[in-house]
């Protein structure tokens, strides 16, 4: 599900320490240094909305109505969260091929380098791609708008109060995630030379050590993301995994006009599915 979240003055007293000033940064393996202002702490277990509401309350934050529609929706997962038992995770499935196809071979292509394109050539997805509709994971949430609309004091409250043990959920900014993304997939390549596909192995990697993945400024303008984003994604979706997401950006122009962008757009459709 996705939510617009618009900016109005009504709003400058919820957004004091909330500005994304922090780019480039590292973030922590579990979560970026908090936007919330002094008064509002929320815990483990509380209701997001309730923290919310009573910080308006105490005259700490204003309300906001697109704030308030847009944590309605993560109450109310953080509600179905608090139940979910989350899949267990098997063991990981053995690779087969080589590197010159599939995605591998469009991303070569893309550089100008040999191999062919595979199962992903085109727009479409690959013949093998498993179907979401039986996932049974609760539905994540994914939140757009402008600089200073409140994404992040709302994604921090969110989290906090997500009863999940701390190491089954994660908040991190997606490009560090996308670069330590890239490392993995480096290191396995030059750890295994001529394996397969090792997109699926690290989703089994990221599932089993993650039930829920929270990011702050969801974006994709490298090509390399790109094709690496549409395997990697469908494959956590596939495992379960729930995603809550704050972007600049509406799903539909995520790496608009990009290179090779019908090779991105099937991730479009799991994005608004899951």
């Amino acid at each position: 599900l996705a939510i617009q979240l618009l900016c109005s003055p009504t709003m400058r007293r919820s957004l004091l320490c909330s500005q994304c000033a922090r780019r480039g940064s590292v973030a922590p393996r579990h979560r970026l240094l908090s936007s919330l202002p002094a008064g509002v702490s929320p815990s483990r277990g509380a209701s997001p909305l309730s923290v919310v509401q009573d910080a308006i309350a105490a005259g700490i934050l204003n309300e906001d109505p697109k704030q308030m529609a847009a944590l309605l929706k993560l109450d109310a997962l953080a509600s179905r969260l608090k139940d979910w038992e989350p899949p267990a995770i098997g063991p990981a499935a053995s690779e087969s091929g080589t590197s010159g196809g599939g995605l591998w071979g469009s991303i070569s292509s893309v550089f100008g380098g040999g191999g062919g394109g595979g199962g992903d050539s085109g727009g479409g997805g690959t013949a093998t791609a498993q179907s979401l509709d039986d996932v049974a994971a609760p539905l994540g949430l994914y939140m757009y708008g402008g600089v200073g609309c409140g994404k992040s004091l709302i994604m921090d409250t969110f989290f906090d109060c997500v009863d999940l043990p701390s190491e089954k959920k994660r908040r991190v900014h997606f490009h560090e995630f996308m670069l330590e993304i890239h490392k993995r997939l480096h290191e396995h390549r030059q750890a295994n030379p001529g394996a397969g596909d090792p997109v699926p192995a690290l989703a089994h990697d990221i599932a089993q050590s993650a039930a829920l993945l929270c990011f702050d400024e969801f974006q994709v303008t490298d090509v390399a993301d790109a094709l690496v984003i549409r395997r990697l994604f469908h494959q956590l979706f596939s495992h379960g995994i729930v995603m809550v997401a704050t972007s600049n950006r509406p799903p539909d122009d995520l790496y608009k006009n990009g290179l090779q962008r019908p090779l991105f757009v099937p991730f479009i459709g799991d994005l608004k599915q899951r």
